[in-house]
């Protein structure tokens, strides 16, 4: 028997085996690395819409403001489209956007404009037709302008949607939503320039 050999061919065995082994260890040590760092990877999404004519960044905690924007309007058409048998289906869209701490009011006002007795004669509660969007940057606020008919009023009123919308885990949420009349947004440049009325000093000192 050819000893010599055989150790031979069992060392080269031996070798053989440990440097597969090794190759093994590095290839799954360098694919666990590449999953941690796709898995950590926020990067940032380009979109171009086929219906709008830019394009809109999306990242994981930011936005472009034409994508902020996109979704204060998106907030607007959802809450003049409810009619009491779509109600369930914006109460459930609006969700998605609107912060867990304001959706409880969101979803009653849904749910009393569903209600409203305008329904019997008009078919639905109100029409708004948007004129003007505007992003602030530095205060996260989307101001959505307009025209507003129905909903008990006899003719056109203009009004201002504003929200605070922010990017969370990639995902838009609106934090807060007001409405008021006029289709000038109260900017921080508008609050400055119309300060609060002082109220009167009352009765005078003895």
């Amino acid at each position: 028997m050819k000893m010599p050999l055989l150790f031979k061919s069992l060392d080269e065995a031996v070798r053989g085996f440990w440097l597969a082994l090794s190759i093994a260890v590095c290839v799954s040590f360098a694919v666990a690395v590449q999953m941690l760092l796709l898995y950590n990877r926020h990067e940032r999404v380009v979109l171009m819409p086929p219906y709008v004519d830019r394009q809109m960044e999306i990242g994981w905690s930011s936005a472009s403001a034409d994508y902020l924007k996109s979704i204060g309007l998106y907030f607007v058409t959802l809450a003049n489209s409810v009619t009491p048998t779509n109600v369930e289906f914006v109460k459930q869209a609006a969700s998605t956007i609107v912060d867990a701490r304001i959706y409880p009011g969101i979803r009653k006002r849904f749910e009393a404009l569903a209600a409203e007795p305008a329904f019997m004669s008009t078919g639905h509660v109100s029409s708004f037709e948007s004129q003007s969007l505007h992003y602030e940057p530095e205060t996260s606020k989307v101001f959505v302008s307009g025209e507003v008919t129905g909903g008990g009023r006899s003719h056109r009123v203009g009004q201002t949607y504003e929200f605070v919308i922010v990017m969370r885990d990639g995902r838009p949420w609106i934090l807060s939503a007001d409405t008021y009349e006029g289709v000038t947004p109260h900017t921080l440049k508008w609050i400055a320039e119309h300060p609060p009325e002082k109220k009167d000093a009352g009765r005078e000192t003895k």
